[in-house]
C-alpha cells in the first residue's frame, strides 16, 4: 500500500490562434493527476508547516523533503492506496477512490507543439 497526492486543479483550457488565424483549444489535464507517491508509513503534512509547502517525514519522523505548491486546497491526499500499475510514472496516471488508477487522458495540443 502507498499514499499519493493528486491535483485538485481543474483542467486548463487555453484558446490559441495560429498564424493562419485559426483558433485552437488547448487542454492540459490536471484534475486527479498523481503527482507524488510515498510509502504508507510516511507522514505528509500539506500546507501546515510552511505556506504553499508540504512536509514529508519518514516513519522515524526524519524530514524527507519539502514539496512546493502542495497544500490542502489544491491537492487530494489518499492513503492505503493499492500499488500503482507497473507502468507508473508521475503525471502519467490519475487516481480517485471511485475509479482507482487510470491513465491520464492525453493533453490536447492541436498545434502539435
Amino acid at each position: 500500500m502507498v499514499q499519493i497526492i493528486t491535483w485538485n486543479k481543474d483542467d486548463t483550457h487555453i484558446e490559441a490562434t495560429d498564424p493562419q488565424g485559426i483558433v485552437h483549444d488547448l487542454v492540459y489535464h490536471m484534475r486527479n493527476v498523481v503527482i507524488w507517491m510515498f510509502p504508507d508509513n510516511y507522514n505528509i503534512i500539506r500546507g501546515d508547516t510552511k505556506p504553499s509547502m508540504a512536509e514529508v517525514r519518514d516513519e522515524n519522523n526524519n524530514l524527507v523533503e519539502y514539496i512546493g505548491d502542495i497544500q490542502k486546497d489544491n491537492t487530494f491526499h489518499y492513503q492505503n492506496v493499492s500499488e500503482p500499475p507497473s507502468a507508473y510514472a508521475g503525471y502519467k496516471f490519475c487516481y480517485t477512490d471511485a475509479d482507482g488508477w487510470y491513465l491520464k487522458p492525453p493533453d490536447s495540443d492541436p498545434t502539435g507543439e
